[in-house]
């Protein structure tokens, strides 16, 4: 089947999704595009290895005559489009290659008149959550849940050596802001303790914690996630810390604590979106970092814990079977 992904660029886990899928489609010998605007030209020689291995065409002009040359060298089958930026392009596109489209809906707020013809006109909205597809009710007959795929093979435990390594991956925005600055208070009083640790910060902003190693916003969080040991975020974020073997806490708006087998039993989706839970203060957030840093035994149980659940509910190249199942269902309807 060919392929056309469309999502904006930003320093999200949307556009990290966007890849992953991509990759995987390719994997299941699909052949994949990916139209990605907007994407900035001082990050474009930092992510050039990783396009490069993503195992599908990248590009990023998106004028009238770069679309027209793509849809006469591809000929698509079905368009997917992720971030609401492409929906009306999306459709638009789907006029004119005559091709059906589907949309990933991946947060809120965007059941608006300003992309209402598009949700309307697309043959299946993808929601990540059930929140999401809540917020979607009126679209209930064409909705399905499928949440973030994690790819295992590039996640997967690697060397868990003493000290205790703790990353924080995730865009700090402004509702964020408060419990990323209670976090780095949390890790003084660690620090002031004497608990032994290494911090990673893989954000859009820099660490203002002394000895803290800031990495930026990079493309894959893998090569610092499989030898870390506590990752510490929220969304795909956590679910990719987990799938590498690392003990996870949710931290968002709220501070959601330490996830544990307890917490997910009996809840097919478990909300990491860290928009619940207990005030993000550092004295909660330092607590729970100090009880995982004191007990090695339960942190080895929590990190076993967390490949396992992510390998049984999150594992990309079963959510990626039923994202192109969908596809095959509405290229060929009553197949």
């Amino acid at each position: 089947m060919r392929v056309l992904l469309l999502n904006n660029f930003a320093q999200n886990g949307q556009a990290t999704h966007v890849f992953a899928l991509g990759r995987e489609l390719s994997r299941q010998g699909h052949r994949v595009h990916l139209l990605m605007p907007d994407f900035p030209e001082e990050y474009r020689e930092k992510y050039g290895k990783f396009l490069d291995y993503l195992g599908c065409s990248v590009s990023v002009n998106d004028s009238p005559e770069e679309i027209a040359r793509l849809l006469e060298k591809y000929r698509f089958d079905i368009l997917h489009a992720h971030s609401p930026l492409t929906y009306n392009l999306a459709r638009s596109l789907s006029k004119a290659c005559r091709a059906p489209y589907v949309l990933s809906c991946h947060g809120l707020g965007i059941a608006g008149e300003r992309y209402e013809e598009s949700l309307a006109a697309a043959g299946k909205l993808l929601c990540i959550s059930p929140r999401v597809a809540d917020s979607l009710a009126r679209y209930q007959e064409k909705t399905a849940i499928i949440p973030n795929g994690i790819d295992t093979r590039e996640y997967a435990p690697g060397k868990k050596n003493h000290p205790v390594k703790i990353l924080y991956a995730g865009r700090v925005d402004q509702y964020k802001r408060k419990g990323f600055l209670a976090l780095e208070k949390a890790l003084g009083l660690c620090h002031a303790s004497s608990l032994s640790f290494e911090y990673y910060c893989a954000a859009n902003v820099s660490s203002s914690f002394r000895g803290a190693k800031s990495l930026g916003w990079v493309p894959s969080i893998a090569p610092y996630a499989n030898n870390s040991d506590i990752i510490i975020g929220t969304g795909r974020a956590l679910l990719e810390g987990m799938a590498a073997g690392n003990a996870a806490c949710i931290l968002g708006r709220m501070w959601g604590g330490v996830v544990t087998p307890g917490q997910v039993s009996g809840r097919y989706y478990f909300d990491f979106s860290g928009m619940t839970g207990r005030e993000a203060c550092y004295r909660n957030i330092f607590f729970d970092l100090a009880k995982l840093m004191k007990n090695t035994r339960r942190l080895r149980e929590l990190q076993q814990f967390g490949r396992e659940h992510v390998l049984e509910r999150y594992d990309i190249t079963r959510h990626t079977r039923q994202v192109v199942k969908i596809y095959e269902g509405l290229v060929s309807p009553g197949a």
